[in-house]
């Protein structure tokens, strides 16, 4: 074809780029591959680069890298209202190179972002067809060379090859002359490392000492064995109690450094952090509670034999489980009368009593929830306004199916749909009249504020919106905790209705089965308004929509792609997103979202 165009003479060939790149090809021209960031150098760039300078470039590296895009795709971009253009986006990898001070910086050009991009996903072990999808391909030639050079590809072959060596390691030792030199002293590196001397003393503290078993082992103590009158079982009851003191210790330890995170104003990154604590008391807790089927296993008679030996012993007398309690949130107002006298059990131990009154004194776990609830954003009336916009939303809800109602053909069925009705309006009036809300505090049937039930209101309805995400895990969570110890009790009085029955007092004076029975009352829930949370539900329709203003306000943009997450937080910076077809089409085949939480 290019012969002929040759033969002109007179035809400028620098005018037909396609005709230049088919020529190239022809006579075996490889272009020069473009330099890429890898992922260490994107995340060095985002953590250090000022943002005050380099802030727009962040954004576009973001966008660029998570949607495979190229300069040109990117020029819709604007920053105060003013496109940046397709020459800036060419020079932002330079820049990005140069800061990084990567050599030849000048080989990064805008098509660095795409290459990067592809190359981060071909490492993850994407397909041929994903890799040509995400970058917008249609030959599979370009994408072949990612592959092939991927960590990937390169981690699959060694792996076969390894393979095929440790399969020859295990056949018999005659076999094993027939490897080559280096590879037969590889393996015979392999076998000497599990060959080696034991560490003595000299290296630091062995695991018995560093765990100290010699006294945790050690504080068994058999008094039917001491009274030459050996219990099997007795054993069994002592390293469950003691085992359930332990864990009572971590669950007291991970609430301490909760509430130590709640006490402050709390930051959106810490609440995966107290996510993360919050979910290692609920496993804890879980673990109590299946605890009590291995005591099960002892039967009634088993424990009788020993059970005399345990006057005036009771886990009443527990004093972990009582801070456990207070630091949790159980009031003493709501206790049960023989419950509330603690002093006469640990009056001799001045610690224990100390320790009691601390924690009594101290901003329990649902106190410190309680104002962190109150500052939940949109509750102000000057700004998005939930509340009241709730409250509209009730009333129509209210009176459209009053209206259903009246159109019953039945009379026994209208009826009841109106007086249905007139009950749940009682119900809400009880959330809407704070007087009202106030008397139910007092008769010990609420516990939240005002503000705060609006709070948890408001993050159980908008539990979709990324600002309201990790608040509603933490709300659930703290659920769970109180239904596994409501568990945990209700387990603990079966058994021990099941082993001394239903009239036998216990070992410590208390009534037995009929003083446990009732510590399973909601006075001892301590988030009980978030289990009635459902009582105050409305339908998806029916609930207010969050306002241009209110999402604005919910300001931190967070891109992710295939396990690559970074957070950049748009600064007084007014940068407006128009995505063309082909644009939004590489961010779903590239499994990308943006979505905006909240910084405050």
């Amino acid at each position: 074809m290019s012969c002929p165009v040759r033969s002109l003479g007179n035809v400028d060939m620098s005018k037909f780029p396609k005709l230049l790149a088919f020529n190239r090809k022809n006579e075996g021209f490889k272009p020069k591959k473009l330099n890429v960031l890898t992922i260490e150098q994107v995340d060095q760039f985002l953590r250090e680069a000022p943002d005050d300078k380099y802030l727009v470039m962040k954004v576009a590296l973001i966008t660029g890298v998570a949607g495979a895009c190229r300069g040109k795709e990117l020029v819709d971009l604007e920053v105060n209202d003013r496109p940046l253009g397709k020459d800036m986006f060419g020079i932002f990898p330079r820049e990005i190179a140069a800061l990084l001070k990567l050599e030849n910086a000048t080989s990064y050009t805008g098509h660095c972002f795409r290459r990067t991009s592809t190359s981060l996903l071909a490492n993850s072990g994407a397909t041929i067809n994903v890799l040509k999808r995400h970058g917008g391909w249609k030959s599979s030639n370009v994408v072949k060379g990612y592959v092939e050079s991927s960590i990937k590809n390169k981690q699959n072959i060694s792996d076969k090859i390894f393979g095929q060596v440790a399969n020859l390691s295990s056949m018999d030792m005659r076999s094993s002359s027939l490897l080559s030199p280096p590879v037969s002293a590889a393996l015979s590196e392999q076998t000497d490392a599990q060959d080696g001397e034991q560490l003595g003393e000299e290296a630091g503290m062995l695991y018995g000492e560093y765990l100290m078993l010699d006294k945790i082992l050690g504080a068994q103590r058999l008094l039917s064995q001491e009274n030459n009158q050996p219990v099997h079982d007795e054993h069994l009851f002592i390293v469950t109690h003691q085992a359930y003191e332990l864990w009572f210790k971590q669950i007291i330890f991970e609430l301490d450094s909760i509430r130590n995170v709640f006490s402050e104003v709390l930051e959106e990154s810490q609440t995966l952090e107290i996510l993360k604590r919050l979910n290692r008391i609920v496993l804890i807790l879980k673990v109590l509670v299946d605890q009590v089927m291995i005591l099960e296993t002892m039967t009634p008679l088993d424990f009788m034999e020993f059970r005399n030996y345990l006057r005036p012993a009771s886990g009443f007398q527990s004093l972990q489980f009582r801070l456990l309690e207070n630091k949790l949130g159980v009031r003493q107002e709501h206790r049960v009368k023989y419950n509330k006298n603690y002093t006469k059990v640990f009056g001799s131990n001045e610690e224990a009593v100390k320790a009691i009154e601390t924690s009594e004194s101290e901003p329990s776990l649902v106190d410190l929830v309680q104002r962190w609830l109150e500052r939940t954003p949109g509750l102000e009336l000057e700004g998005f306004n939930f509340w009241g916009k709730y409250q509209q939303a009730v009333e129509v809800l209210l009176d459209e199916q009053q209206k259903l109602a009246y159109k019953e053909n039945s009379d026994v069925v209208r009826q009841y749909r109106l007086n249905d009705l007139e009950n749940r309006r009682e119900v809400y009036e009880s959330i809407f009249n704070p007087e009202f809300h106030q008397s139910l505090i007092t008769r010990g049937e609420r516990r939240f504020s005002h503000r705060a039930l609006q709070g948890a209101i408001m993050i159980t309805f908008y539990r979709d919106e990324p600002r309201f995400s990790q608040p509603h895990q933490i709300l659930t969570l703290l659920m769970d905790i109180d239904s596994l110890i409501t568990k945990w009790r209700y387990n603990h009085v079966l058994m021990v209705q099941r082993m001394i029955g239903s009239s036998q007092l216990g070992t410590g004076g208390s009534s037995g089965y009929q003083y446990l029975r009732s510590t399973l009352s909601d006075r001892y829930k301590v988030f009980i308004d978030l289990f009635n949370l459902s009582t105050f539900l409305i339908p998806r329709s029916y609930i207010p929509p969050l306002t241009s203003v209110m999402r604005s306000h919910l300001c931190l943009w967070r891109a992710e792609s295939n396990g690559y997450r970074e957070n950049v937080a748009i600064k007084e910076t007014n940068i407006k997103r128009k995505w063309g077809k082909r644009c939004k089409e590489k961010w779903k085949a590239a499994g990308c979202r943006i979505v905006i939480i909240n910084v405050n």
